[in-house]
């Protein structure tokens, strides 16, 4: 390869190898996003779970129809405190037992086969959602004192396979894409290689509590109170970056939909906030719309429609075209659940223990029910069933 650029997108793609291309098909005028639609054709079949159900972060699951929960499947025991939100991939469920800081025992990482429900847990990984490809799963090692780092292991031989040196403060969900890893750790976002953990790049930012997102070859990172930043993948050269909204901060995961990226902030000192939508290509802000009640839930999209809940429990709808309202509802209590959606379903929780469907057209609530405790994670839809977890110790299996 002529450019270095060129180089290092193959190498980012590691699938496209043996795909014939020249330089100049690759890399136009040097910039290796300019390709990636024309170039990219070679999809991977390895089985891959990311938390929210793909790199962009959207909670849609489109290969569901969704519906109202008509019965209870099972409900199994896993331990009591769990925050954590469910990872699917193939006929395992990954999810770890909490999302703060461990106390001395550490947290767990569970396995659970969907197929026979028998439970295997991996100890002392137990901070938030874990990425998983293939055999193996990334997730944040989180110690007493701080000493947090990215481990991988392979669930099949319950082995580890490699961790990496020590992140600072807040550390969130890995981002698994190819054999590429992302974190973002509390000033700075890392690239690893995932077969050896290799550190490929790192990069300053401001201070960071959400997980990374990705579209094509964009990464963004959302900061506290600087704003979006978005890098090229592969090398962690800086894109563009955005001015949040003042007295503002954001703790949430922004999500990628269609040509845009959507994120939530809201006020220091009230729960109202501001949703705002970003051009993917070029960071350009194309709306920003104020909401009364918003909180560190991270938005969904289903393509059409954007959905946030808030500190008090106001599920708000707004189209992804230009930011109106199109409908609000109000949970029982509030929420720091991330929702997910399927066909023209809404799932969420609450702190008070609550389960809800809600209908996506119109914020009618379709169905609800009652665990013994608050529910963080957000639910996951597989084989027309919904997926739960509640701090209660349970996981709620509901067919659709």
């Amino acid at each position: 390869m002529c450019h270095d650029c060129c180089r290092k997108t193959v190498e980012y793609y590691g699938w496209l190898a043996g795909k014939e291309t020249d330089c100049h098909n690759l890399c136009g005028v040097h910039d290796p996003d300019l390709w990636f639609q024309s170039v990219m054709g070679v999809v991977r079949t390895t089985t891959v779970g990311l938390w929210r159900n793909g790199a962009e972060r959207t909670g849609y699951f489109k290969t569901s129809s969704g519906g109202v929960p008509k019965r209870l499947k099972w409900r199994l025991s896993v331990r009591r405190g769990m925050r954590g939100a469910p990872v699917v991939a193939g006929d395992n469920l990954f999810i770890s037992s909490q999302r703060e800081l461990p106390s001395r025992r550490g947290g767990y990482l569970y396995r659970i086969s969907l197929k026979t429900r028998s439970v295997h847990r991996f100890r002392g990984t137990g901070y938030y959602e874990p990425s998983i490809s293939g055999e193996r799963v990334v997730i944040c090692r989180a110690e007493s004192g701080g000493d947090n780092r990215l481990v991988c292991l392979d669930w099949r031989r319950n082995a580890e396979v490699w961790q990496s040196d020590g992140l600072s403060g807040f550390v969130m969900s890995p981002l698994i894409v190819g054999d590429w890893v992302f974190i973002a750790d509390f000033n700075s976002v890392r690239a690893f290689r995932l077969a050896s953990g290799k550190p490929v790049w790192q990069t300053t930012t401001g201070a960071v509590a959400s997980g990374p997102c990705q579209s094509a070859t964009t990464l963004i990172v959302n900061t506290i109170r600087e704003g979006l930043f978005a890098y090229v993948a592969a090398t962690g050269r800086l894109k563009w970056r955005t001015v949040p909204p003042q007295a503002e901060e954001s703790y949430a995961t922004p999500c990628i939909c269609r040509d845009r990226v959507i994120v939530v902030s809201k006020s220091r000192v009230a729960s109202e906030g501001h949703v705002s939508a970003f051009r993917l290509e070029d960071g350009q802000r194309l709306w920003s719309q104020i909401l009364p009640d918003l909180g560190d839930a991270s938005p969904a999209c289903d393509g059409r429609r954007i959905f946030t809940v808030g500190l008090q429990g106001t599920v708000s709808c707004l189209d992804i075209q230009d930011g109106r309202v199109l409908w609000a509802s109000c949970l029982q209590a509030g929420s720091s659940c991330s929702p997910s959606v399927a066909g023209a379903s809404l799932y969420i929780g609450d702190n008070d223990g609550w389960l809800y469907t809600l209908d996506t057209r119109t914020g009618r609530v379709r169905w609800r029910y009652r665990t013994g405790d608050a529910v963080f994670g957000s639910p996951w839809v597989v084989s027309n069933q919904v997926i739960f977890a509640s701090s209660d110790g349970y996981l709620y299996c509901f067919d659709l």
